[in-house]
């Protein structure tokens, strides 16, 4: 009974660890995916499409309309 007790606290501990890396890499991610992104417009940094003049601009956040960093684009997740 005791090393049935001790096996459940290890796979507990093996299941709390699991959960914190992969919470850490989705952080990891979203950060990368941020500082990539242009904060004048909202598109990728240094694309063809960045801070385009005649780009259309949403009226919620100012962004390009439909860019990657617009508000009304769905987020990953």
């Amino acid at each position: 009974m005791k090393k049935l007790g001790f096996s459940l606290l290890i796979i507990a501990a093996m299941t709390m660890a699991v959960s914190a890396f992969a919470c850490g890499a989705d952080k990891a991610k979203a950060a990368v995916a941020e500082q990539a992104l242009c904060g004048k417009c909202g598109q990728v940094k240094g694309s063809d499409s960045c801070c385009k003049a005649d780009a259309e601009k949403c009226g919620a956040c100012g962004l390009v309309k439909g860019s990657p960093g617009c508000c009304k684009m769905p987020k990953a997740g």
